[in-house]
């Protein structure tokens, strides 16, 4: 009831054998592009690969425990929400994507056909646009 609007990107609504196994492709940096590391090892410094395999760690422990991250609770979202999501994201399959917009009334999906998981810095003027479109309205 307090929030007005919602935008979701790159998103899961709950964990799949898909996700485990994407994860895992990517447990290692060195599967990494060089930018890849290089952009986020500016943030996280040297703990980059730790942080990442825990999480990766924690994500395979909640697809055991039976992968529910908000799936069976998205009927309850009642604010208008836009759904931005990339058709090539490697990280979080398609699906996702449908799963959200089906599960929430009042959502708009909008995909971008070349888009990755970077959606928001690969297409940023695109998605700045959207998304303010979206708040504004």
């Amino acid at each position: 009831r307090r929030v007005t609007k919602l935008t979701i990107w790159g998103g899961n609504a709950y964990l799949a054998i898909e996700d485990i196994a994407a994860y895992e492709t990517t447990r290692s940096l060195s599967s990494w592009s060089p930018r890849m590391v290089d952009a986020m090892g500016a943030v996280y410094g040297d703990e980059l690969q730790d942080l990442w395999s825990r999480w990766c760690d924690g994500m395979l422990a909640i697809y055991c425990s039976g992968g529910e991250l908000c799936r069976q609770r998205l009927h309850l979202i009642q604010c208008p929400t836009l759904i931005l999501h990339g058709e090539k994201d490697p990280l979080v399959p398609n699906f996702h994507a449908d799963v959200l917009k089906a599960g929430i009334a009042h959502s708009r999906l909008h995909m971008f056909p070349d888009g990755k998981h970077n959606i928001h810095t690969a297409f940023a003027q695109e998605f700045n646009r959207l998304l303010l479109e979206f708040l504004r309205s």
